[in-house]
């Protein structure tokens, strides 16, 4: 499928910065308000749901948008985890989405705000895909937190030997293709190889997030 609905989006201002959002319905109308809010993962941009996009916006309204940070969204040099949760309120709210029509579907770390979101609204769905309670630091995380990133950028973030074999392991089931890890590369080389090295840490400035203490208040249908 072609990348060229990521260039439909707009602009929304939110709480002080610019995030990029396609919304489906600056296209086309809709006889239900069900809506589908697709929410990227850590590093990612809305173009991840490429494929999601075209099936489901045949019928339903759909919106994907570029986490502050990512894509074309501005990039603060400071975020806390709630920032990015807060932001999906407002987007939701600037855009006209009530709570009881939302479907939140949310990758990796869009997963996490989705499910943070949903403790404290009435979402009508919440789908998580490869979604996490909390955070850990791993080894590449402290290279990157201490180490300029002109060596670890070119390490971890083009198509390389050890990223092919390591990826692989990390993010590809044994049954799937290596062409969807290169497709996904291919999609996103531009934006991991433009993120400032800030980007890339913030991931230090929201440790303290931990959903095993409230997920079982979450009570939105699966």
């Amino acid at each position: 499928m072609s990348l060229e609905f990521a260039g439909k989006g707009r602009f929304v201002e939110i709480r002080g910065v610019k995030l990029y959002a396609y919304d489906s319905a600056d296209y086309r109308s809709y006889a239900e308000p069900t809506t589908l809010v697709f929410i990227h993962g850590y590093p990612g941009q809305l173009s991840n749901w490429k494929y999601q996009v075209q099936f489901f916006e045949e019928r339903y309204r759909v919106i994907a948008y570029d986490q502050r940070g990512f894509g074309r969204s501005d990039k603060p040099r400071r975020v806390s985890f709630s920032d990015f949760a807060e932001d999906l309120a407002e987007l939701l709210r600037k855009l006209g989405v009530a709570d009881q029509d939302a479907v939140l579907v949310g990758h990796s770390f869009g997963g996490m705000v989705a499910q943070a979101y949903a403790r404290d609204h009435d979402v009508k769905g919440l789908v998580l895909v490869a979604s996490l309670t909390k955070f850990r630091k791993d080894v590449d995380d402290y290279l990157i937190r201490f180490l300029p990133e002109a060596l670890w950028k070119p390490l971890f973030f083009t198509m390389n030997p050890l990223t092919r074999s390591l990826y692989r392991k990390v993010y590809l089931s044994p049954e799937s293709p290596f062409s969807v890890l290169e497709e996904f590369y291919e999609d996103n080389k531009e934006m991991l190889h433009s993120l400032p090295g800030y980007v890339y840490r913030y991931k230090w400035q929201m440790m303290d997030y931990d959903a095993t203490k409230w997920l079982s208040e979450v009570k939105a249908p699966p």
